[in-house]
């Protein structure tokens, strides 16, 4: 029994001294299994920097999206004017409606209120609020439908000094006007190219229009004055006036050698293409005071993908 204790006291003091060692030779292999979760932290922590180029990439589209809108189709045209110097007329074009917005009178001769404050060049143009302006014009199609209204805004593609052309694209159709002054007289040339992919049959109407006054006088008095009147000559040579206040305020007819505005000393008119037949539209808008509108109407044929040129002469001035 004593040899056994003995024994058992060799043994226990064998294994503690080989535990002694192990701790004071190997302590990292002791505590081997408890350090592994703490280094499964450090590849999250890394995580993050790989995504980091990708950010770059995506804010290097930013300029792209910017570069979108532009060429946008539909988009209006600065309003742009040109103006024409002849010995005898300062001619004003706009690009709203491709149109004459002023036709002035130069001379001595033709002033209105000498010695007021007033005083200034006659203009044969008088705007009037829902009246068209010299040249401007309507495209419509077979159906009567409008393609081309009379308040189209153009670009202006090229002008000199005597000359603007203007462009437009609308309801299908690329019309383009070119609007000439002629330095040796009053005259006044208008051009129109129409094209269309789907081609036209239809009408080209030139319109114009200006602000009037309703006659005055009676039937047994002279009138005091001539105000503007709408003019057509028709097709049996008969002249036709309406003015502000008429019975009939519009008037017909279809044929027409010219139609434009007649005043007490001066005449403005435009007469179709030669060879082309054309009708004419006269109408007054109001009682005492009002619009007048003159249209001269030619036919329009346009075939798919091609085109047509029409040019109109005309005549502004005393």
């Amino acid at each position: 029994m004593k040899n056994q204790n003995q024994n058992l006291l060799v043994a226990v003091a064998i294994w503690l001294a080989c535990m002694f060692g192990l701790y004071l030779f190997f302590p990292n292999s002791m505590g081997a299994g408890k350090r592994v979760p703490q280094q499964k932290p450090e590849p999250a922590v890394q995580a993050p920097a790989t995504a980091m180029p990708a950010s770059p990439a995506s804010g290097g589209e930013a300029p792209k999206g910017a570069d979108v809108p532009r060429g946008t189709r539909g988009s209006k045209p600065p309003l742009r004017t040109v103006t024409f110097g002849t010995p005898r007329t300062r001619v004003v074009a706009t690009s709203e409606g491709a149109a004459i917005q002023s036709v002035q009178l130069l001379g001595e001769k033709w002033r209105r209120h000498k010695g007021t404050k007033d005083e200034s060049q006659v203009d044969l143009v008088s705007p009037h609020a829902g009246a068209p302006v010299p040249f401007s014009t309507v495209v419509t199609g077979g159906d009567g439908k409008t393609l081309v209204p009379a308040t189209t805004a153009y670009a202006l593609v090229r002008s000199d000094g005597t000359s603007a052309t203007f462009r437009a694209e609308e309801g299908g159709v690329t019309i383009t006007k070119t609007l000439s002054v002629n330095p040796d007289n009053y005259g006044i040339s208008l051009l129109v190219e129409l094209k269309a992919a789907q081609g036209i049959s239809g009408q080209l109407s030139i319109l114009h229009g200006t602000h009037a006054e309703e006659p005055q006088g009676g039937f047994l008095t002279p009138h005091s004055n001539t105000p503007a009147r709408t003019i057509c000559a028709a097709g049996n040579n008969k002249v036709e006036r309406v003015a502000i206040g008429a019975k009939h305020p519009v008037f017909e007819a279809p044929s027409a050698q010219f139609a434009g505005i007649d005043e007490q000393y001066f005449l403005s008119a435009v007469m179709p293409p030669a060879g082309v037949p054309a009708s004419c539209r006269l109408e007054a808008q109001g009682e005492k005071s009002g619009a007048l509108i003159s249209t001269l109407i030619v036919p329009v044929q346009v075939t798919a993908g091609g085109g047509s040129q029409q040019l109109f002469q005309s005549y502004a001035g005393p």
